[in-house]
């Protein structure tokens, strides 16, 4: 269902450039089956987040999802869709693999120190 709603999204030319697990949402319908809802869509204009620095610089919790950033936007390109097509890849990695992250075998603070490298290198 996750990958039908980022589909959906995309083939309406909505990239969500901030999808991670604190914006996917499962509702549980009367019938006892769930509906995927993805939320908080205040990244979506074309006029934001268009870069890293842009990403960075704009985004005041961004430890919170700094895990699931993508290739693209660390190495500062244009955005395309498949900014979520590789949180879906990371999140997929996390529900088989019990929590995981794919990324975080030294812990949290080692990506936000390549993001702070990444960060200096740019300027």
């Amino acid at each position: 269902m996750l990958i039908l709603s980022v589909e959906y999204l995309h083939s309406k030319n909505i990239i969500h450039k901030d999808l991670n697990p604190w914006n996917i949402l499962i509702h549980e319908l009367e019938n006892g089956f769930g509906i995927i809802k993805i939320i908080d869509f205040g990244h979506t204009k074309k006029e934001t987040i268009n870069t890293y620095t842009d990403y960075y610089n704009s985004y005041e919790d961004w430890k919170v999802t700094a895990s699931y950033i993508c290739p693209e936007i660390l190495k500062g390109k244009n955005l395309s869709n498949k900014v979520d097509i590789w949180v879906i890849g990371i999140v997929l990695y996390q529900l088989l693999s019990k929590g995981k992250h794919p990324f975080c075998s030294k812990g949290f603070e080692h990506i936000f120190e390549i993001i702070d490298r990444v960060k200096s290198n740019q300027q």
